[in-house]
């Protein structure tokens, strides 16, 4: 590996400041997998980034940073097995799919504003582009003998752009540190979404507090939405018995809750107590293809379930309390929780009869009934989980430190037994600070 860095940047002090630097780099890797030819790849890459920042005024200021990234990838174009075949000579060489090369840049524009001592204002606008090489559309293929040659494409889109942005605000709403809030909200945005997975829309929020007017004890609060949308994703499916590709369109939407609450309290300076209390939700709704091709067998092998319900929900509790002698190597410390985990998974399609075939030998099946009756039930589960751990912290020297932990958990399931039972686990650590 060989990297050459080049950094520039202005006088730190002044209204306005800047940074510059710029990375020429070229990766090597040749390997010698078991049952292949050498193996090699090559990658040079380029990467680049600059900075500026403008302080007008002690309540304002402005930054703008862009981030570069160009990669160049070469690999084998073919792999050649050592296994022999039927007729003793070396098998056909297999041929390698080129790895994707990518150009991506970053642009970022920041302000900030503080209008008093108790309060900052901040917004950014983040943009983002991708650029791929090696993709293209979908090209079938069989995994047969008579057909070793891969799709040539990577099936992601070419361009990209992602655009976010973001407002956040924090603030001492009692003029001192007894009260912080912040917040922020985020907005982001796809024009092209790689994966089924990723979504094209998706908003965030955030609320957080923290009031401790007493060194000894406090309270904080978190609340976390988030929401996502894609409904341009394009699932491209090969019809043998006609020879065309059947694109499917298959949407997906995402919307998450998380809720916590913590309170401690020192009852004396020795002795740290703590509560917690959480809850975290997350609902998917997307459409599900069960199958993976059309076929010329007389009906085809494709089940599209729309509006799939996925729903996981946890709840938690907790209390801890440690102690701490004053001019004391020892610490001890107990705590006990309780955690409950639901969730059901519920596909929802009409049924049908799909003829389905096996291979060695091959056989064509009379038709079989596809239902969804049953799935949520045997996909959902609600757990209870009660746990205690107990440890001990011993320091022999400031940089030698013992621990010993005892951790036992209990499992308790609604639907069915397969979940219930208890652990026990017991661990001894030995850590030197050097």
């Amino acid at each position: 590996m060989n990297e050459t860095t080049l950094e520039l940047h202005s006088s730190l002090a002044g209204g306005v400041n800047w940074a510059a630097s710029a990375t020429v780099g070229n990766r090597k890797n040749n390997s010698k997998a078991t049952g292949a030819a050498p193996i090699s790849s090559e990658t040079d890459y380029i990467k680049g980034a600059a900075e500026i920042t403008h302080v007008p005024s002690a309540k304002v200021s402005y930054s703008f940073k862009s981030r570069y990234l160009d990669i160049e990838n070469e690999n084998n174009d073919t792999i050649d097995p050592f296994t022999n075949d039927s007729n003793g000579g070396n098998s056909d060489s297999i041929f390698v799919r080129d790895n994707i090369d990518l150009e991506r840049g970053l642009y970022e524009l920041t302000t900030n504003f503080r209008p008093n001592k108790q309060t900052t204002l901040k917004a950014l606008l983040q943009v983002e582009t991708i650029k791929r090489s090696d993709t293209g559309p979908f090209d079938a293929f069989s995994s047969s003998s008579t057909d070793t040659d891969p799709d040539p494409y990577w099936e992601l889109p070419d361009e990209e752009t992602i655009t976010k942005a973001k407002i956040s605000f924090f603030n001492r709403p009692l003029g001192n540190r007894d009260l912080k809030v912040n917040g922020w909200y985020q907005y982001k945005n796809s024009s092209d979404p790689a994966y089924g997975t990723s979504f094209a829309n998706s908003e965030q929020m955030f609320l957080s507090t923290v009031y401790s007017p007493e060194p000894n004890w406090g309270v904080s609060t978190t609340a976390n939405l988030l929401k996502e949308k894609n409904d341009d994703y394009i699932r491209e499916v090969f019809d043998s018995g006609n020879s065309v590709v059947v694109p499917i369109e298959l949407s997906r939407q995402r919307e998450q809750l998380n809720l916590n609450l913590g309170m401690w309290f020192m009852p004396a300076d020795s002795v740290n107590t703590g509560i917690n209390l959480g809850f975290a939700r997350t609902a998917i709704l997307q459409d599900i293809m069960f199958g993976t091709a059309y076929n010329s067998f007389g009906t085809n092998f494709i089940i599209e379930a729309e509006n799939t319900e996925y729903d996981q929900e946890v709840q938690s509790a907790s209390a801890n309390i440690s102690w701490k002698p004053p001019e004391s190597s020892f610490k001890a410390r107990i705590s006990g929780y309780y955690l409950r985990s639901l969730g059901y998974y519920e596909p929802d399609f009409a049924d049908s009869e799909y003829i389905w075939v096996s291979f060695s030998p091959f056989t064509i099946h009379p038709p079989e009934p596809a239902t969804d009756d049953g799935l949520k039930e045997i996909s959902q589960y609600d757990i209870d989980q009660y746990g205690v751990q107990v440890g001990v912290d011993y320091y022999f020297t400031p940089d030698i430190e013992l621990v010993l932990d005892y951790t036992f958990d209990d499992y308790e399931e609604k639907y069915s037994d397969a979940y219930d039972g208890s652990i026990q686990t017991g661990m001894v650590t030995l850590a030197y600070r050097f």
